[in-house]
């Protein structure tokens, strides 16, 4: 009965593909947030040297923090009431925005949170990868006249590929299992915006009791 729902009835195609759909859209925005940033602030706070390394730290210290600790915070600065967010806008003369309450102001506000908790991760990860490629390759290109667009380009990021795919794979499956995030955030809503596979799961099991 449950499988005829799901894959038969009007409703339960729908609730799924939503789900996938949500799931594929987080998913593609989560891991190109972790590379691109996570790879830019690698080659920011490149320098060894001891403000580099603070900055690094306060950049990947969200990582030790539990994610429904870090939903509690962004609950409250994005509140379209009283968060700290809404009220600076405010006196700045601006109107506030329903982070939580709009279909696509919901899924950014989740993906923020996301962002903000890992992508300190990815700049650890492409760090180690820099520092590991030998310094050889720089000073050949260097003596040939490679610009540093060059060096990046044609050196470091295919140097890179293999920690690239790395994260890319932990990604799609860090991903798929969220569930405290958007838990934590938006239920799941408005109108399931923000119904990812794991949180399709738990409303089953534990709301509706579909075991």
């Amino acid at each position: 009965k449950n499988w005829n729902w799901l894959f038969t009835s009007t409703v339960g195609k729908r609730y799924m593909f939503n789900t996938l759909k949500v799931t594929g859209i987080y998913t593609v925005c989560h891991i190109a947030m972790v590379l691109i940033f996570g790879m830019l602030l690698a080659l920011l706070y490149k320098k060894l040297t001891k403000p580099y390394s603070v900055m690094r730290a306060i950049i990947f210290m969200p990582r030790y923090i539990a994610m429904s600790t870090c939903g509690v915070i962004f609950l409250w600065m994005l509140n379209a009431d009283y968060g700290i967010i809404n009220v600076t806008l405010r006196k700045m003369g601006l109107q506030g925005v329903p982070w939580l309450e709009d279909r696509r102001m919901a899924m950014v506000s989740v993906l923020v949170l996301t962002g903000w908790h890992g992508v300190g991760y990815g700049m650890m990860i492409y760090l180690s990868a820099m520092l590991g490629i030998s310094r050889d390759y720089f000073e050949v290109a260097e003596l040939d006249g490679a610009s540093g667009v060059q060096t990046f380009r044609y050196i470091t990021l295919p140097l890179l590929s293999p920690t690239t795919l790395f994260l890319l794979v932990t990604g799609v499956i860090g991903s798929f299992q969220v569930f405290m995030n958007a838990y934590m955030m938006t239920g799941g809503g408005p109108d399931n915006a923000t119904t990812m596979i794991g949180l399709l799961i738990y409303n089953n099991a534990f709301t509706y009791n579909k075991y």
